[in-house]
């Protein structure tokens, strides 16, 4: 099924067209089909209108450790950088990553507008790789 979204104005990365008001989106499938204004898209799909929001694309997280996030929340803050890797290192030699913990953190970052990580890897690459390759 193919949906024609209409949104007040999407921000592209076009510097040709940086911003399009009364704008409208073809999807299918998850797959952004064409980007224009509410006219050009409108008869291509099923329209769903989305009201007055800016749509952006999607975010870029150039450094995660996502087999770090079975410690999230386990680690205190505001105690300086070597308080804060001591005890990081620390909790690291608890325990393994878990792939359960990553979908956690990939689904958290999918929520909140990221489409692509670049993860830094130290241990358990193929684990970190299947996960995203599920998601």
């Amino acid at each position: 099924m193919t949906e024609a979204i209409r949104a007040g104005r999407i921000l592209t990365m076009d510097p040709c067209r940086p911003e399009i008001r009364d704008a409208g989106l073809l999807v299918r499938e998850g797959r952004i089909l064409a980007v224009g204004s509410w006219k050009e898209v409108v008869g291509g799909g099923i329209p769903r209108d989305l009201g007055p929001v800016t749509l952006v694309p999607g975010l870029i997280n150039a450094h995660t450790h996502l087999e770090l996030s079975h410690l999230a929340g386990r680690v205190d803050m505001g105690q300086g950088f070597m308080a804060w890797a001591d005890a990081l290192f620390a909790a690291m030699r608890q325990g393994r990553p878990d792939d359960s913990a990553m979908d956690r953190a990939v689904l958290e970052a999918q929520a909140s507008g990221t489409c692509c990580v670049a993860d830094v890897v130290g241990r358990d690459f193929d684990l970190v790789r299947s996960v995203l390759r599920r998601r």
